[in-house]
């Protein structure tokens, strides 16, 4: 899934799906590159 966010909007989305152990979360930044977290 993708959310496209454009200047002037609050830097937040939501994604429903269920997060299983293992599952990567992957976030790119224009600022601050690309940050990752695995779901535990």
């Amino acid at each position: 899934m993708r959310c496209y966010i454009m200047p002037g909007e609050k830097p937040q989305a939501f994604f429903p799906v269920k997060l299983k152990a293992g599952t990567v979360l992957r976030e790119y930044c224009n600022l601050h590159g690309l940050w990752t977290y695995t779901v535990q």
